[in-house]
């Protein structure tokens, strides 16, 4: 028999281990890396006092299920603390509030609707003004005004839910009782005023709770936001949109229309946005950042055109990154694909639907895609002028840069795909199989400049036959654009195509069809002086490219070059020549390394429901977009990518470097 003694430092030492692993877990949540750190702005009561509707410091808003609107206390920040509105840093039983304000120690008392507590259209109206329904007056409505241009700080509890219409409803009610449906009154919020004292609508509680979670948008959207006054430094914090189990006009989408070049500072962090009708960017000038979001199966339920995780149409001057985000299954139509899974002929992988369409006309390269995961939209994404393209993992038929018809060489390129890894997969047995069809990368429609470099195309995952890389002309033959240029002078090098089963490795579809004869004054632009050099080509069974003309374009010269490429009958000639330890890899394979147990085909589903849990506090890098590309990379012997490092754009965002 074991000595007591001994027995009990057996013990002692097992429960010290399990404290010490408890401890490095919490740790490892406080230290986690690559987040932006907020602080509010300090109060000042030389000229006003701390609640004044003009006290310019951060007004610190709590909200919670369980809160009260009679109740609740406004807080505010003394420069290293929370205060009351007393000034109090301490409450009941002289408890200090703590010196976190997205997680408070002491004992806060917090809100219980946001209709109470959001900003009205009058700027004259405070918290708790009465209202009666009325779509324009609503609290929180698009053109939301109180204390425009103040810092405040609207933050709801982690792990709680909000019933938004609910919450709309019943407020109206106690003003008039009549009300039976609210169609008014959004997340919106009015705007900061500057980089280092913006608006935050975030969450406040523990890291080890989820996220605060969003139901029954008002209307048709969670969040809408107009011009007047013009949004500008703002951010959308830690939050949950959740549409699933809402009806169609309740689902809830996005939108930003219409902001002039005032809208600077517009970010979203750590929002997981999931099942509702997807994000509308649309005719503005604003600057927008969306930062390790989570955007899933955006979908409407009947068979609908242009339905995507996140749609962008901005003007020239306008600006968006999207960072370190994952998009999945966005852009579906006819019933919820959570459903069934893979798709059973009721989803449709639509061409006009996907993940990513990012169609504005950015002129200064500042926007693009970057170490993002983008898999298995309705269709392939696609991207417009100035739009990068880099460090991303796609689980897609296809990734196209298109230029709605180009712009003059004068204006610079017109985007960059680099260090990116696309993996084929082509969708099969649905209803509209056109969103798959195993392209490969694509430069279109007056692309210029475009370095595309160190890309791999890998048909491990499925054998498609189709091309590696396409190059196109413009070919929307009578629509208005501005300028009609050749896809040109575009630099493609140092990549890997594996074609899968395909006879040539590059297409140069170089032609107009029978439609252009009718357009008056068409003058066709061609592909003009592009190089193709120090590729990699798989199974392009000798065929370097393929030149397809169409009929009405017969005897058009193309004076693309392509030198010293290499060109392999099989990936196993390939890794042999080439060096490749492990060219076969797939997301299976991925997922199995990690430990996972994978039962479908393809590892996809797996993938999907690790990946949608990530989010602050729980952000695990094997689930984001290096940790993926990396481990392709590495199977074709290529360096592994250091890294990333946002760019920040604002002092206020202060990123730890990983």
């Amino acid at each position: 028999m074991m000595e007591p003694l001994r027995a009990f430092r057996i013990l002692w030492a097992c429960l010290l281990g399990v404290v010490m692993m408890i401890s490095l877990l919490n740790s490892s949540v406080l230290a986690e890396t690559g987040w932006s750190r907020f602080t509010p702005a300090t109060y000042d009561t030389s000229v006003y006092p701390l609640t004044h509707l003009e006290q310019p410091g951060t007004r610190l808003i709590y909200i919670s299920a369980a809160g009260s609107d009679t109740a609740a206390e406004l807080y505010f920040w003394d420069g290293s603390r929370i205060v009351d509105s007393s000034g109090s840093p301490t409450g009941a039983g002289g408890v200090a509030y703590g010196t976190d304000p997205m997680d408070p120690t002491g004992p806060i008392k917090p809100f219980r609707r946001w209709p109470y507590v959001a900003p009205r259209r009058n700027a004259l109206e405070d918290i708790g003004t009465p209202w009666d329904g009325t779509s324009y007056l609503a609290p929180g409505e698009h053109r939301a005004a109180t204390r425009y241009e103040f810092p405040d700080w609207w933050l709801f509890k982690r792990g709680d839910t909000f019933d938004l219409h609910q919450d709309y409803l019943s407020f109206a009610r106690e003003t008039n009782p009549s009300v039976s449906t609210i169609s008014a009154g959004t997340l919106a919020v009015s705007g900061g005023k500057s980089d280092t004292q913006c608006q935050v609508v975030g969450a406040w509680g523990s890291l080890g709770l989820s996220r605060p979670r969003f139901i029954n948008a008002t209307g048709s959207s969670f969040l809408s936001r107009w011009s007047d006054p013009q949004p500008k430094y703002i951010t959308w914090l830690s939050l949950h949109f959740d549409g699933r189990g809402s009806d169609s006009d309740r689902r809830g989408g996005f939108s930003f229309l219409g902001q002039n070049d005032e809208a600077k500072g517009i970010r979203f962090e750590d929002c997981w946005i999931d099942a509702t009708t997807g994000m509308v960017i649309q005719n503005t000038s604003g600057w927008f950042t969306l930062f390790r979001c989570v955007v899933t199966d955006s979908y409407r339920e009947t068979h609908s055109p242009h339905v995507q995780g996140i749609y962008y149409y901005g003007n020239r001057d306008s600006r968006l990154r999207i960072e370190e985000s994952i998009l999945m299954r966005n852009g579906f139509g006819h019933g919820d694909p959570m459903t069934v899974w893979p798709p059973s002929g009721q989803q449709y992988y639509d061409i006009f639907n996907r993940n990513l369409y990012l169609s504005g006309e950015c002129e200064n390269m500042a926007s693009g895609l970057f170490s993002s995961i983008s898999m298995m939209g309705a269709s392939g994404d696609q991207f417009r002028p100035g739009m990068r393209i880099e460090k991303n993992f796609f689980y897609q038929g296809y990734v196209q840069m298109g230029a709605h018809g180009g712009y003059p060489s004068g204006d610079g390129p017109t985007g960059t795909i680099l260090d990116n890894v696309l993996l084929r997969f082509k969708g099969s047995g649905t209803d509209d199989n056109r969103g798959h069809p195993g392209w490969g990368f694509g430069l279109t429609s007056g692309a210029f400049g475009v370095e595309m470099a160190r890309n791999i195309v890998s048909s491990a995952q499925h054998e498609a036959d189709q091309y590696g890389l396409t190059l196109e002309a413009l070919g929307w033959y009578c629509y208005s654009h501005t300028y009609h240029h050749a896809t040109r002078s575009n630099n493609v090098h140092h990549n890997i195509f594996d074609t899968g089963s395909a006879w040539r490795a590059v297409n140069v579809s170089d032609g107009v069809d029978n439609d252009s004869l009718a357009c008056s004054g068409w003058s066709y632009p061609g592909i003009t002086g592009n190089t193709i050099s120090q590729n990699c080509l798989v199974n392009a069974r000798g065929i370097e490219w393929e030149n397809r003309p169409h009929e009405s374009a017969a005897g058009m010269s193309n004076n693309t070059v392509f030198s010293n490429n290499r060109l392999y009958d099989s990936r196993s000639q390939a890794a042999a020549a080439e060096g490749w330890p492990f060219p076969d890899r797939t997301l299976k394979t991925y997922m199995t390394s990690l430990g996972e147990v994978v039962t479908t085909s393809d590892g996809f589903l797996e993938f999907f429901m690790q990946a949608r849990q990530q989010r602050k506090g729980y952000w695990r890098s094997r689930y984001a977009s290096r940790a993926l590309v990396n481990y392709f990379r590495k199977g074709f012997g290529m360096t592994q990518l250091p890294p990333s490092t946002p760019v920040v754009t604002a002092p206020l965002h202060l990123l730890i470097s990983e």
